[in-house]
């Protein structure tokens, strides 16, 4: 029988990775954002070879030197925007260096002396005004040998360029407000602390654990805040070598370190406990390439286990299992991992990654057939992407919302009573995307109040 003196409000949610473009993403219910939206796509769609030469596109050319030219000759039997399709943008994700994109790495720093993007420097979207973008992306074609490797990133970031400066008013007061501008770090990082203090209030708990992904870098700028604003609201911050991290309040203590997926020397080793799952008695993989590779080398480093209290709270980040027999390994991790933490109960705090409804299905059967309990499943994220983008060729990828269930709460026997989500993503009368300007994050707070069996 559950007992709620020993009840507790658990929470999860993914706190957002490095991303740099403020306008990837759309907020729907936001009309101002995305009226910008619409006339910055509008205008990207309508540049033409001519205004691409117009702002030196053969001046830059001639700086890059090598065959950039041929190249840029061959795409120009279609119009600009339609020439930005998967083989001339393939490499957008892929090269970094010695690029000037205004829109893409508005959130990047460069550093003018050496002309890439870097730790140092203003951010790339300041550098908007009085054209000092164009030389910089002049010094980029001088220094680097990105444009020479894929010239049409060059036509790519110019076209970009042009669209964000002809408005540079606008394109400015948008970055300034934008959710990942590093300026608005103070603000974000009490959004979600006041959103934890605010469900815990209103559940009535007391004592409250958290399991965050992403979150930020340890050592970092952005993390200092984050830690400070948590601390200050009372919570004592259990940071994993790796991107998780365990946030907890109402304890008699700072808790035991069960496990730490990034450190192997700190309690349970993760990666020992995913191989006996992955590998066979004689060390040879039960499982294909891509399935060892995102278990072994991504999900086991990403777990970090503390007991507080006498049960065990794990945070995970999960890297997405792409079939039902990848997501049946995920639930048989959670469970060979916990047991290997010691008796007694437990809760996950998880992101799951999983997208798909076939991959939860399978994921929840075995779960349930491991005698442990599963969260329902609700939406916890809801995307939808823009044009302005280097997947903007991609129709199954730009201007559709996608939701999704991905985070979840496995748990012991007891009672779980999960909460609305913040924000509440399941308003099908007033839809909301994200990440957004009021919530900066691609993932709702998902909590519930757990109660293990006496």
């Amino acid at each position: 029988m559950a007992s709620m003196a020993n009840s507790t409000l658990i929470g999860t949610m993914n706190m957002l990775g490095d991303a740099y473009n403020p306008f990837e993403f759309l907020a729907v219910d936001d009309s101002k954002f995305m009226a910008v939206c619409e006339s910055f796509e509008a205008r990207a769609r309508a540049v033409t070879w001519a205004d691409l030469d117009a702002q030196g596109l053969n001046e830059l050319v001639e700086a890059c030197g090598g065959a950039v030219a041929d190249r840029l000759t061959a795409m120009r039997s279609k119009e600009a925007w339609a020439a930005m399709d998967d083989s001339a943008l393939e490499d957008d994700n892929k090269f970094f260096d010695h690029r000037m994109n205004l829109i893409v790495f508005a959130m990047r720093r460069f550093d003018r002396d050496a002309a890439t993007c870097a730790d140092k420097g203003p951010l790339v979207w300041e550098l908007t005004s009085n054209k000092e973008w164009w030389q910089l992306l002049k010094r980029c074609c001088e220094k680097g040998d990105t444009y020479r490797k894929s010239p049409s990133l060059l036509a790519w970031d110019l076209l970009c360029c042009v669209v964000a400066s002809e408005d540079a008013a606008t394109f400015a007061e948008t970055c300034k407000a934008s959710y990942l501008n590093p300026d608005n770090t103070e603000r974000h990082a009490q959004i979600f602390v006041d959103a934890a203090l605010n469900v815990a209030r209103d559940a009535r708990m007391g004592r409250c654990v958290l399991g965050l992904q992403e979150f930020p870098q340890a050592g970092t700028p952005r993390a200092v805040v984050f830690e400070a604003a948590f601390k200050t609201a009372g919570f004592e911050v259990v940071r994993a070598v790796r991107s998780c991290a365990l946030v907890h309040k109402g304890f008699g203590s700072g808790g035991d370190v069960l496990a730490d997926g990034g450190d192997a020397s700190i309690g349970v080793d993760a990666d020992a406990v995913m191989k006996t799952l992955t590998r066979d008695a004689s060390g040879e993989p039960k499982y294909d390439k891509k399935t060892m590779a995102a278990f072994e080398g991504t999900t086991a480093a990403k777990v970090l286990s503390v007991r507080l209290d006498g049960v065990a709270y794990h945070a995970l980040h999960a890297k997405e299992p792409k079939t039902p027999e990848a997501a049946e390994l995920l639930a048989k991790f959670l469970a060979a991992h916990a047991a290997a933490c010691g008796a007694g109960p437990f809760a996950w705090l998880v992101d799951t990654n999983l997208a798909k409804e076939a991959t939860d299905s399978a994921f929840r059967r075995e779960v349930e057939a491991s005698g442990l309990q599963v969260s329902a499943s609700v939406p916890t994220t809801s995307k939808r992407r823009s044009r302005l983008h280097g997947q903007c060729y991609d129709d199954n990828k730009c201007h559709k919302t996608v939701v999704a269930a991905k985070d979840k709460f496995v748990v012991t026997d007891g009672s779980l009573e999960l909460l609305p989500t913040v924000p509440d993503l399941a308003d099908d009368a007033h839809p909301v995307t994200l990440p957004r300007e009021t919530w900066p994050a691609d993932h709702a707070l998902v909590a519930a109040v757990f109660t293990p069996a006496a």
